[in-house]
C-alpha cells in the first residue's frame, strides 16, 4: 500500500510540474534562426529602446523578412528591416496599446468595435494581409486584406 501510495504522489508531482512548465512558456516552434543583438540593424535597435529599457529584454530572431524580438514567455514582436511594427503575439498578457496604435488602423477599429470583449493575442502578415487571433469566451480569427479591411471570420 505504501510503495503504491509514493509512486501515485510522484507521478502527481510529476503531472503538476509538466502542466506549470507547459504554462510559463508557449511550446510553438519559434520562426527564424537565433541572432545577437548586435546583429540587429540600428532602426529596429531603435525601436526597441524607444519602446523599452534595454536591447536585453528579449532574445532575437530573423527571417529574411522580418526580426522577432521574443520575449520570456515566447511571445514576440515582428519588426521590419526599418523598424516599423509588422505585428506580435503575446501568450500571456495583452499587448500596450502603444503598439496596436502602430497597426492598421481600419483592422484595430474593426476589432474593437465588433469585439468588445475579446482579448487581442495575435495580429500576424498572413499571404496578402493580416491574421488577427482574438481569445474571448469564444476564440475567433479575424482576417483582413493589406489595407486592414475585414475580408473574414473563423
Amino acid at each position: 500500500m505504501r510503495e503504491m501510495t509514493i509512486r501515485f504522489l510522484l507521478a502527481l508531482l510529476l503531472l503538476a510540474g509538466g502542466f506549470t512548465l507547459g504554462a510559463g512558456r508557449f511550446s510553438e516552434k519559434l520562426p527564424g534562426r537565433i541572432i545577437e543583438a548586435k546583429q540587429l540593424p540600428d532602426p529596429v535597435r531603435r525601436f526597441v529602446l524607444q519602446h523599452f529599457p534595454s536591447l536585453n529584454r528579449f532574445s532575437y530572431r530573423w527571417d529574411k523578412r522580418f526580426y522577432y524580438a521574443v520575449n520570456e514567455n515566447g511571445g514576440y514582436l515582428l519588426l521590419s528591416a526599418d523598424g516599423m511594427l509588422g505585428g506580435f503575439r503575446y501568450h500571456v498578457r495583452q499587448i500596450p496599446r502603444e503598439f496596436v496604435d502602430l497597426l492598421p488602423g481600419t483592422s484595430m477599429t474593426y476589432l474593437r468595435e465588433r469585439y468588445p470583449n475579446h482579448f487581442l493575442c495575435a495580429f500576424l502578415p498572413q499571404d496578402k494581409g493580416y491574421r488577427a487571433e482574438l481569445f474571448g469566451v469564444d476564440d475567433r480569427i479575424v482576417y483582413f486584406d493589406s489595407e486592414g479591411r475585414f475580408v473574414k471570420e473563423e
